[in-house]
């Protein structure tokens, strides 16, 4: 079994620090503060290049990381108008996920 850390245990680099080595050219950069396990994730390795290096090797990684980052966000703010509108039923809103 594997002993869970708290989050204090751990050495974090801050958000911003973190945001301003991503070049502005990545397409996926606007949304990662939205993606708390991403972020998390950046916040633990030691630069950005620490993180994409191994990953950069895989043709359309990128590209691919991005886009289900956009539709997941889509999915997101689709879901979150449809229970504004009161489509779903409270029942199904309990049963309803989007990440």
């Amino acid at each position: 079994m594997l002993d869970p850390y708290d989050i204090s245990e751990l050495k974090l680099r801050k958000p911003g620090d973190v945001l301003r080595e991503i070049p502005d050219s990545y397409y996926g950069k606007p949304f990662i503060p939205m993606c708390d396990n991403l972020l998390t994730a950046l916040r633990l390795a030691d630069s950005w290049k620490d993180y994409k290096g191994p990953m950069s090797d895989r043709q359309g990684l990128e590209e691919a990381f991005a886009n289900t980052i956009e539709n997941r966000m889509q999915e997101s703010f689709e879901i979150s108008k449809v229970v504004e509108q009161g489509k779903i039923s409270k029942e199904r809103q309990k049963q309803t996920m989007c990440f």
